[in-house]
């Protein structure tokens, strides 16, 4: 069985939050993670200061007889002194970091050992993360070089892919179809969903259309006679097409937005619109939710992130009534 792991941000835990959640047809393992460019979890690791400027003492007395000067070795004196102070801060500073990452090494053990015993040894097994985990765990830090020296599973690349995009289907709720870029899977899913479509109209990039233009014909004249449904193909031009576009949508319309840039036109979308991004871009989320114009959002990432372990267990006395 397939295993997706979902690494989300998780505040105020000591150590990785590990829960497995069946899916069906997969896994999903979500890993609540606490960390920060120098901390995991509880476990703060030291930062080091800058070398301080040393050694420009040196060369004041280059031009003159060293030894006749009595500052000299007094400066030299001094020079020694620093030398030693920071080698000995340093050795205290590696002395830390290397408690600090034996510490760390130990917990991702114990999470690869809780891991271990919900995921089939031989399963296929994908990372997604969100975007604060991810900017911490593949920066410019101590605990980013530690996890990954340590963590060897690849990030999640199958999101067009039809075994994933069909359980969204289900949050399609109107008749009208709106497809947002392309996508080799596209055809194929247009395909399943006919049976419900009233309208379907498809925006691509201009160069996208004139370097296809034999396929998207051939491709809606088939559909119409398969189906008995036109497709309606829009273009549009240059780099920032779908950032400018404006389409014409008098009633709700579902979006398969299969677009990899973060920022679109929402305003043209009607509100009780269903938006699937395909790519779950989570700055588009944060853009399409935050303009409240009453389009339902949802992808693959939301999918998971609202995803939850299913109890089995009465929470109290109260509400045994359902079970009784």
């Amino acid at each position: 069985m397939d295993t997706i792991l979902y690494l989300y941000k998780k505040r105020d835990v000591q150590k990785p939050l590990v829960e497995a959640i069946s899916q069906k047809t997969y896994l999903l393992v979500k890993i609540g993670m606490d960390v920060e460019p120098y901390r995991w979890f509880l476990q703060y690791l030291p930062r080091k200061r800058p070398m301080p400027e040393i050694d420009p003492a040196e060369g004041r007395h280059s031009e003159r007889l060293r030894w006749l000067d009595p500052g000299f070795f007094r400066e030299r004196k001094e020079l020694r002194a620093r030398r030693r102070e920071w080698k000995r801060y340093e050795a205290a500073i590696e002395k830390l970091t290397d408690r600090c990452r034996g510490n760390m090494e130990s917990q991702l053990a114990e999470m690869m050992g809780e891991l271990s015993r919900c995921v089939e040894e031989y399963s296929d097994r994908w990372c997604v993360y969100d975007r604060a985990v991810r900017e911490v765990l593949f920066g410019d830090n101590p605990v980013a070089e530690l996890w990954q020296r340590e963590w060897k599973t690849a990030e999640f690349a199958g999101y067009t892919e039809l075994r994933w995009i069909q359980p969204l289907m289900s949050r399609l709720v109107s008749p009208h179809f709106v497809v947002l870029g392309t996508a080799p899977c596209i055809p194929q899913l247009l395909q399943q969903c006919a049976g419900r479509m009233k309208s379907l109209k498809w925006v691509i990039e201009e160069a996208y259309g004139q370097a296809h233009r034999e396929e998207l014909e051939d491709f809606a004249e088939n559909f119409y006679q398969e189906q008995g449904l036109a497709v309606t193909v829009e273009q549009v031009q240059g780099r920032y097409g779908f950032e400018r576009m404006q389409l014409l949508c008098r009633e709700p319309v579902n979006i398969l937005d299969f677009t990899r840039g973060d920022k679109i036109a929402v305003g043209w979308a009607t509100k009780g619109s269903v938006w699937l991004d395909l790519w779950a871009s989570e700055e588009k989320c944060r853009r399409i939710t935050q303009r409240n114009a009453g389009i339902v959002y949802f992808s693959l990432r939301e999918k998971w992130r609202q995803a939850q372990k299913i109890s089995h267990y009465l929470d109290t006395v109260n509400k045994n009534e359902y079970n009784t």
